[in-house]
């Protein structure tokens, strides 16, 4: 598509290129004929360009258009942590794959896609709970969206997170969760990633991604309205994370004890449950 447009538009700018070669005319004869090419020209380029503008703008369509049904669902749904079912939960998938045809370069597609990938149903699971024959597809999606944009922290973050999943060595994901956090150490999404991937591996994390951590937990915390995504993270956590997000988190008791008031909250624990 960028190269049928290149091609438009460099049609369009030859054609109101003057000729220099033409055969020499009369003074009369040349004012006439550079009136009659000026006019044809001007719209000639003109609707050459709209052509090349609509061109382009084809592929945006047609993606946008695939996954517009689940358009007030899964953005929701993933930002919030909440359950989709497994028929929609597949459907949208098969949405967003055939949108990320028409867009490979997307990141929000692909994060999305990603996000749907890494949901699906137990069925499809393995005995671990990782769904393993889907994986090496997530990683091509996520690889590909950073290769065409490079400073999109929370796919670096998200690279990450699916290779956790598929059980590779933090060494082997370490760099990607350093370029998102140089990239966008305050990036919600992004953050909200980084914590959740990195205290599962928390005991394992080098000096400077433990600093990392400690910035990023402190961050969901320090900031009222985005302590119920460090609710969710320290939930789908195992002990040693848990562990790692209070001594992290909490200047004093105080904050531990509000924390926990959050959680019993979420869990519908309480002197009348």
């Amino acid at each position: 598509m960028a190269m049928a447009m290149a091609v438009i538009i460099t049609i369009a700018i030859v054609g109101i290129m003057p000729t220099d070669n033409a055969p020499h005319r009369s003074v009369n004869s040349g004012v006439r004929g550079s009136g009659v090419r000026s006019n044809v020209a001007g719209p000639v380029c003109g609707v050459l360009i709209g052509l090349a503008l609509i061109a382009c703008a084809i592929p945006r369509i047609l993606a946008y258009s695939a996954i517009a049904p689940w358009s007030g669902l899964v953005p929701v749904a993933l930002a919030e942590g909440l359950p989709i079912d497994e028929p929609s939960l597949i459907a949208a998938r098969a949405s967003y794959a055939t949108a990320l045809k028409w867009q490979t370069g997307s990141a929000d597609i692909a994060q999305s896609y990603v996000f749907l990938s890494m949901r699906l149903p137990e069925s499809t699971r393995n005995e671990a709970g990782d769904a393993v024959q889907f994986l090496p597809e997530p990683l091509r999606v996520l690889k590909q969206s950073a290769a065409a944009a490079p400073g999109a922290s929370r796919t670096w973050g998200m690279l990450a997170k699916v290779e956790q999943r598929a059980a590779a060595p933090v060494s082997e994901y370490a760099d990607y969760l350093r370029l998102s956090a140089s990239l966008a150490p305050y990036e919600v999404s992004s953050v909200i990633t980084r914590v959740d991937t990195m205290m599962r591996v928390v005991n394992e994390l080098p000096d400077d991604l433990a600093a990392f951590a400690k910035r990023d937990v402190r961050t969901l915390w320090m900031k009222p309205y985005l302590r119920k995504f460090l609710v969710g993270i320290y939930l789908d956590q195992d002990f040693s994370g848990r562990a790692a997000i209070r001594r992290l988190a909490f200047d004093d008791v105080r904050d531990g004890r509000h924390f926990d008031r959050m959680l019993l909250e979420v869990l519908n624990i309480g002197p009348n449950s």
